[in-house]
C-alpha cells in the first residue's frame, strides 16, 4: 500500500511546503516579531510546518492514503495474532463483521471491500480541524507557545490513532471514552510522537504509515494480554463491564 503512495503524496508534500515557505513564510515571521517572540524565525518555520502537514494530512487522507493505511492496521492486526490459537479466530471475527475477508486457494487471507465505512466520520474530522485553528493561535506566545501548541495537537490526535481499533471493537462513545480516560497519557505521547514526525516535509508520508502500523502493534499487544489473562482464568486486564464497577464503588 505504501508504494503506490509515495510518489503522489511526496510530490504534494514538496508542493505545500514550498507553497508556504514562499507566500507565508515572512509574514509569520513579521506578526510573530510584532509578539515579541525571541526566536520569531524558527517560530515561524515551525508554524509553517506544522500548518503544512495539517494541509498536507487532510488532503492525502481524504484522497491518496487513508484506504491503505486503514489496510494495513487490519493487516498488522490479522498477521501479528494468527500464531495465537483462539485469539486469532477472535481477531477475524472482529475484521469478518467489518469488512469482507476473501480465501485464496491457497488458504491465504486477503482482505476485500469494506461492510461498514471504516473511514473518520466528517464530525470528528471537523472537531480536529477546530482544535488545530483554535489552538494555533498560541504559537504566538513567546518561547513555550509553539511547544504548547503541538502538545496539545498530540492530545487530541492520539486516541483518533486507534479509531479503526474501536471500530471493530464495536464500542460505543462511552466506552471508548472510559478506555482513552485510562490510557490518557499513553495516548498523548503517541499523538506527540505522530505530531512531531508529520513536520518532517516529504518524510511525514513514511510517518502516516508508521504511525498506523505502531497502532496496530498497540491493539495487538493489548488483545494478547487480554487474551492471555481471560484464558488464564483472571479478568482481562481491561474491560466495560470493570469500569462500571469501578464508577459504581466511586
Amino acid at each position: 500500500p505504501l508504494y503506490s503512495r509515495i510518489v503522489p503524496v511526496g510530490l504534494l508534500s514538496l508542493f505545500v511546503v514550498a507553497f508556504m515557505f514562499t507566500f507565508l513564510y515572512l509574514p509569520h515571521v513579521v506578526i510573530l516579531s510584532l509578539f515579541h517572540e525571541p526566536f520569531p524565525r524558527s517560530a515561524a518555520a515551525t508554524m509553517i510546518l506544522s500548518e503544512s502537514a495539517c494541509i498536507v494530512s487532510i488532503l492525502a487522507e481524504a484522497f491518496l492514503t487513508e484506504k491503505q493505511i486503514v489496510d494495513v492496521f487490519d493487516i498488522v492486526l490479522l498477521s501479528r495474532t494468527k500464531r495465537v490459537r483462539g485469539l486469532n479466530k477472535r481477531v477475524e471475527a472482529m475484521i469478518r463483521a467489518a469488512r469482507i475477508l476473501d480465501v485464496d486457494e491457497n488458504g491465504d487471507r486477503r482482505l476485500g471491500t469494506h461492510i461498514i465505512n471504516p473511514y473518520v466520520k466528517f464530525r470528528e474530522a471537523v472537531r480536529i480541524g477546530c482544535y488545530f485553528v483554535l489552538e494555533l493561535p498560541l504559537c504566538l506566545v513567546p518561547v513555550v507557545g509553539t511547544a504548547l501548541f503541538l502538545c496539545l495537537q498530540g492530545y487530541h490526535l492520539g486516541p483518533l490513532c486507534h479509531y479503526r481499533y474501536f471500530q471493530l471493537l464495536g464500542w460505543d462513545k462511552a466506552t471508548k471514552k472510559a478506555f482513552v480516560k485510562r490510557n490518557r497519557f499513553r495516548y498523548f505521547l503517541f499523538g506527540l510522537v505522530h505530531v512531531m514526525l508529520q513536520l518532517i516535509p516529504v518524510a511525514s508520508i513514511f510517518f502516516l504509515f508508521s504511525t498506523g502500523t505502531g497502532a496496530a502493534l498497540w491493539a495487538v499487544d493489548y488483545e494478547k494480554r487480554n487474551w492471555k489473562e481471560t484464558t488464564a482464568g483472571g479478568r482481562p486486564g481491561w474491560s466495560p463491564e470493570e469500569e462500571e464497577d469501578e464508577s459504581e464503588v466511586s
